[in-house]
């Protein structure tokens, strides 16, 4: 399977480094939300610097939606090549710093995070 490069034409360099990853040690931890409002969005707050309500979760969400595809795609990829990594897409939030600002967050997966990247330091 190729690896697939959104807007490009030729992704043969692309797959090429991928390939070459291969064989080596990895220590990937992908996390997203969906870019659906989840438990957090409805607790935040929004200040009036950053805008109107409705406008930023719209917009954190659709950033989120964003980055979504994007680690989907990418753990699709990895996955087709063999290559490892620890997954920690979760099936809500939005784009914001609310959720690694608390502690829930926090103590759910700096635990899984360190423990993937930790080798690697």
């Amino acid at each position: 399977m190729g690896i697939a490069t959104a807007g490009v034409a030729d992704s043969a360099p692309a797959q090429a480094r991928l390939d070459a990853l291969r064989g080596k040690k990895l220590y990937l931890y992908l996390y997203s939300g969906a870019g659906q409002l989840g438990p957090a969005d409805m607790n935040r707050d929004v200040t009036p610097e950053e805008g109107l309500y409705r406008v930023v979760l719209a917009a954190s969400g659709a950033f989120e939606i964003a980055t979504s595809q994007c680690s989907h795609r990418f753990s699709g990829q990895l996955r087709a090549a063999g290559l490892p990594y620890t997954d920690a897409l979760q099936p809500v939030g939005t784009h914001h710093w609310y959720y690694w600002a608390h502690w829930y967050y926090w103590a759910k997966e700096l635990p899984r995070m360190w423990q993937a990247i930790s080798p690697a330091l």
